[in-house]
Formats: C-alpha cells, structure tokens, sequence
C-alpha cells in the first residue's frame, strides 16, 4: 500500500492513547499524501439529543 502510494478507505477503532492517529500519519507520511484527521467526538450525528 505505502510503496505504491495508493491507500485505500480504513476505519481504525479502539479506545483512546491506542495510536490510530499515529498509524494514520505514519501512513500519509510514507505515502507523500494529505492527512486529514477526523473525530467522531462532537459531531451532531454521534450525539444523543436532549432529554425534554
């Protein structure tokens, strides 16, 4: 994958301090591609509405 700069879709799961964003970096690093972090934490969709 990273010898051919060619990178598929990957959702990488686990609880925090495990390294999924350094795995993702490292990945766009060796690939000479764009890292765009992205966190599910705070999205309105992620989100239980308010109790009335």
């Amino acid at each position: 994958m990273v010898a051919s700069q060619r990178l598929g879709s990957a959702i990488l799961w686990g609880p925090p301090g495990v390294g999924k964003t350094t795995i993702a970096r490292l990945l766009a690093d060796g690939s000479n591609l764009a890292f765009e972090p992205v966190s599910a934490t705070g999205c309105p969709w992620t989100t239980a509405p308010a109790a009335p």
